[in-house]
């Protein structure tokens, strides 16, 4: 009787422990994502009143192609943190809409594949950029492929990028 109830005990401990790290583990992710989601709106203030409304200005304000150039840094790097399972699922979904949304107008577009043209075309003997946006050209050419893959949705749910109800 006392090793049956002292079972359940530990079995409801064992259960509690997991439910509180996997709790930890999302806070975690959601900090990562108000972080990059800061930072993109850091970005997005750098922006000329002409780009915002979508009248791309030529030739652009130097201003403007390094806000444009700071934009594809980040999202090679929220790239990067979704292949490392650091960004939720339901995030993810938003981010990867946006990204396909912003640089599929001018002068996101523009800038995009000038820069994917250039790297495809740079001989082997030439030294490597200093970003060479490998996620982001993957990412573009799958139309917008999650870099995380698949994956069993259960772990999913205890690494804390699902909901247990809700996705």
């Amino acid at each position: 009787m006392i090793a049956s109830i002292a079972a359940t005990v530990t079995a409801v401990g064992v259960f509690l422990a997991v439910v509180g790290l996997r709790q930890s583990q999302r806070q975690r992710i959601r900090v990562f994502e108000d972080f990059y989601v800061k930072r993109y709106w850091d970005i997005m203030d750098h922006f000329s009143l002409d780009i915002l409304y979508g009248r791309a200005t030529s030739p652009l304000s130097e201003n403007d192609g390094k806000a444009i150039f700071a934009y594809l840094l980040l999202c090679e790097d929220e790239l990067d943190l979704r292949e490392s399972g650091w960004i939720s699922d339901a995030t993810w979904r938003i981010w990867a809409d946006g990204m396909r949304t912003q640089l599929g107008r001018s002068p996101f577009k523009d800038i995009w594949q000038e820069i994917a043209n250039r790297l495809e075309q740079q001989p082997a003997e030439e030294p490597v950029p200093i970003q060479t946006f490998d996620q982001l050209r993957v990412f573009m050419s799958s139309n917008g492929a999650d870099p995380l893959g698949q994956g069993h949705w259960w772990q999913r749910r205890v690494r804390g990028l699902r909901g247990w109800l809700n996705e």
